[in-house]
């Protein structure tokens, strides 16, 4: 894991098109961004805007009320050199006011883990930030989000394990202590199906692999296909398309314990369909529903631990 620098550019010059502030080097920097979907107007005077967004755009941090997005620019110091930038946003989510702006050289995303969902990397309490590099799988930075606009640079760490494998983002803890991934090959460049716990203090892979708590031996292989978080932030419950049939994947990130459960159904021959997941009585009972096989699962969490406990046809 590599040390970087992560600048917070002032607020009084910034808006949506370019920004000026001290750059992690000293020099000034205007950093022009191309968001996915922009306000129209300059700034006022000492204010930030940020860019106006649909909901699937932003990740959330529910435990401390703020969403953020990311999109990458080019930053052009004084000198005339340029360089490639991530520009990562923090708002108040139900205001919208915006709590910091920060750059990060190179270019990174927030993590999308299933293909069509919104994107995550924020932790539940909002102390925690992880990117994954557009470039590929397997290298990600972290740091912690600058709690207001007035904070001057902020250390990041730069996490490469392409020599480790390849590593896909899968969760982060409610405490932002613990990054999970999914890695689908190993060093030699073999197939596996694991579930990796990474300790962003002490900035280590652990050598063992998440296990399912309750004893299954099943390869956790398939395609994500929908996902919920426990409303506490401790758990992320995943429904995957399996080779052999759909499972939840529920991974209690506090405990670093995976938990299998199968679901009733043939695999997909071909679109996986609408899955939906959503919680009828908050936190204790989660209702999947799949349209490819006309069927509605419900889980529930008693002691922390899930299990199914209905399927009912429609």
């Amino acid at each position: 894991m590599r040390a970087a620098t992560l600048a917070l550019i002032a607020p009084l010059a910034v808006s949506l098109a370019a920004c000026g502030g001290s750059a992690g080097d000293g020099g000034q920097v205007a950093a022009t961004i191309a968001a996915p979907a922009a306000a129209t107007g300059a700034a006022p005077a000492g204010t930030v805007t940020a860019p106006v967004l649909p909901k699937g755009e932003w990740a959330f941090a529910p435990g401390a009320g703020t969403k953020g997005v990311a999109n990458v620019g080019t930053a052009t110091a004084a000198d005339g050199s340029s360089k490639t930038v991530t520009r990562v946003f923090i708002v108040d989510a139900a205001t919208e006011a915006n709590r910091s702006l920060q750059y990060v050289d190179g270019s990174w995303n927030l993590p999308v883990p299933v293909a069509g969902a919104e994107p995550e990397g924020l932790s539940w309490n909002g102390r925690r930030a992880v990117l994954a590099s557009t470039d590929g799988p397997s290298r990600f930075i972290t740091f912690r989000p600058a709690k207001d606009m007035s904070s001057s640079d902020v250390a990041t760490d730069e996490i490469d394990l392409a020599d480790q494998g390849t590593f896909r983002f899968d969760a982060l803890s409610r405490d932002g202590a613990w990054l999970y991934l999914a890695q689908s090959k190993d060093a030699a460049g073999n197939a596996v199906d694991k579930i990796r716990a990474y300790d962003l203090v002490r900035g280590t892979l652990l050598a063992d692999p998440v296990v399912d708590k309750a004893g299954g031996a099943e390869a956790m292989a398939g395609t994500p296909v929908v996902r919920a978080f426990a409303p506490d932030g401790n758990a992320v419950y995943t429904v995957y398309e399996g080779p052999q049939h759909p499972f939840v994947h529920g991974l209690l990130t506090g405990d670093r314990i995976s938990v299998c459960i199968d679901l009733d159904g043939a695999p997909a021959t071909g679109a996986a369909g609408a899955w939906t997941m959503r919680w009828t009585d908050p936190g204790r009972t989660l209702e999947i529903t799949s349209e490819r096989l006309h069927k509605t699962f419900t889980i529930t969490v008693q002691d922390d631990f899930p299990t199914l406990t209905g399927t009912r046809a429609g």
